[in-house]
């Protein structure tokens, strides 16, 4: 084995270990924040929580329960006009399933309020639909 041999795998062992350890640190600090499985009311909010009540939770398709349905209730309520006036009209029965509908109008609704469209609910985005300032389109909720 030649030098460049030797040296091309240290590289990719680097690599691996390094991507390895980063894998490794980020996991615990993403399983530490809950799906949002459920809800409470806070100052005349319907805030979805996690089982234990903490709102640092999130949601992305796939997820079921009452916290989406409280989700898909405020994306409804707050800007079901906007959205049919963007051309997405968000009819949406509340059940509670994150699919692919809820998906695409949280996306809709993050650009607009210019956060990141990734179609995951989480804390900047909760912030944002449910703690809204004085200029936004739903603020009884």
């Amino acid at each position: 084995m030649n030098i460049r041999q030797r040296l091309a795998g240290m590289a990719v062992a680097a690599v691996v270990g390094v991507a390895g350890g980063l894998v490794a640190l980020a996991e615990p600090a993403a399983a530490a924040i809950a799906a949002c499985t459920t809800y409470r009311v806070q100052s005349n909010h319907y805030v979805p929580t996690s089982s234990t009540g903490n709102r640092n939770c999130w949601m992305q398709r796939g997820h079921k329960g009452d916290g989406v349905r409280m989700l898909q209730i405020t994306l409804h309520d707050c800007y079901g006009e906007w959205l049919d006036a963007v051309g997405f009209p968000y009819d949406i029965n509340a059940d509670g399933d994150f699919g692919p509908i809820t998906e695409r109008a949280l996306k809709e609704v993050q650009h607009h309020e210019g956060i990141g469209d990734d179609g995951i609910y989480g804390k900047v985005t909760a912030a944002t639909i449910l703690f809204p300032g004085k200029n936004a389109p739903c603020s009884y909720i």
